[in-house]
């Protein structure tokens, strides 16, 4: 509920009318990620770090201040926490994404910029790794009892068919922040890849689930004139519809 609040005041303090923000929201926080009872907070919990992490991004790349530095870096620490292959990944990533943002193009300034950023999530991860010991989630491999094809099968359609209209979209009608969108959906996409086959089907659909979130995002950062609203809501309803087939299709192949 909060989370859609959110998405909804950001919407509308992009001058979307007020039945576009609570259909676009509607739309982008509407997924079947959420359905599972046992799952659906964590894929929740999910896209709300996805989003943060777009954020603070694209405001670290705007600028790099004291406060900017700190939420980048508590962004990344909080996937971690949240998605550890999603955390890990964007932790490397992001800051090679933006290595050209950052200090005043001298070396010393550029690698004093990124400790800063990359203290925290260091930090978190080797306190992650000491307090797992041997149990870390992610290491191991589910019971699911499927096959390697099946598992690859699921993986793919619910991953990979989930971020699909987001990249389309971001290819159609970009926004100043579209490298960063681009990356840190690739990255939630390959992260729920990878969960799925190790960990089982339930993290296939936290792809379009993070999808949802950043399309919210990028039509926030989209220019207004006289087509953005049904081009925005179009965009939502196209990330809705391929969530949805994904889920449907899901089930077809596991029942």
């Amino acid at each position: 509920m909060v989370f859609s609040a959110v998405l909804y005041l950001r919407l509308r303090a992009s001058q979307y009318s007020l039945s576009a923000s609570l259909l676009i929201t509607t739309l982008g926080v509407a997924q079947p990620a959420y359905t599972y009872s046992a799952y659906g907070f964590h894929s929740a919990l999910f896209a709300i770090s996805i989003y943060a992490m777009c954020a603070a991004t694209t405001a670290f790349a705007c600028k790099q201040d004291p406060r900017r530095i700190v939420l980048f870096g508590g962004s990344l620490a909080g996937a971690q926490l949240i998605h550890p292959i999603c955390g890990a990944a964007a932790s490397i990533a992001l800051p090679v994404t933006l290595r050209r943002s950052m200090g005043t193009g001298n070396a010393r300034s550029t690698a004093g910029i990124v400790i800063s950023v990359l203290f925290i999530p260091v930090l978190v991860a080797i306190c992650s790794l000491y307090l797992s010991g041997e149990n870390v989630w992610l290491l191991r491999w589910s019971s699911w009892k499927a096959s390697a094809a099946q598992r690859l099968t699921v993986a793919t359609i619910g991953a990979g068919l989930g971020i699909a209209p987001l990249l389309a979209i971001l290819r159609f009608r970009p926004a100043g922040s579209r490298t960063i969108i681009g990356v840190i959906g690739v990255i939630a996409a390959a992260a729920s890849f990878v969960s799925a086959i190790i960990g089982g089907p339930q993290y296939a659909l936290q792809s379009p689930a993070a999808a949802g979130s950043l399309l919210v995002y990028l039509v926030s950062e989209w220019a207004p004139d006289t087509k953005r609203g049904s081009l925005a809501i179009g965009a939502a309803l196209s990330t809705f519809a391929v969530a949805w087939f994904s889920a449907f299709t899901l089930v077809g192949i596991l029942a």
